[in-house]
């Protein structure tokens, strides 16, 4: 999937998240406060899924799976692509400026 078609989804998905949780009924802070603990919240999962594959976990009913690992790590992502958006922020530029950045870290 490239940036471009995930974009496209992050469309679709706003629209459906729109009707699903009556988000016209939200301000603007309200729906990006939303968006931000959801990524929190996910954030959390991928951990969970993160301490079960080194047996970490304190909680014994949380068994690693990685099939589970690439669905959180693939919500982490599509969470935070849902910020960028309703911020207007360029994921692939941002991406790109900061690769760049890192690379100059090296030089």
């Amino acid at each position: 999937m490239t940036i471009d078609e995930l974009a496209r989804f992050i469309e679709e998905q706003k629209e459906r998240l729109r009707i699903e949780f009556d988000v016209d009924n939200m301000s603007e802070n309200e729906i990006i406060f939303a968006q931000t603990v959801k990524v929190m919240e996910e954030v959390g999962e991928l951990a969970e899924q993160v301490l079960a594959s080194k047996s970490l976990q304190r909680r014994r009913d949380k068994k690693f799976n990685k099939e589970i690992l690439a669905d959180e790590i693939a919500d982490v992502i599509i969470t935070t692509m849902m910020v960028a958006n309703r911020l207007d922020v360029g994921v692939e530029k941002a991406l790109t400026d900061k690769i760049k950045k890192i690379e100059a870290r090296y030089e």
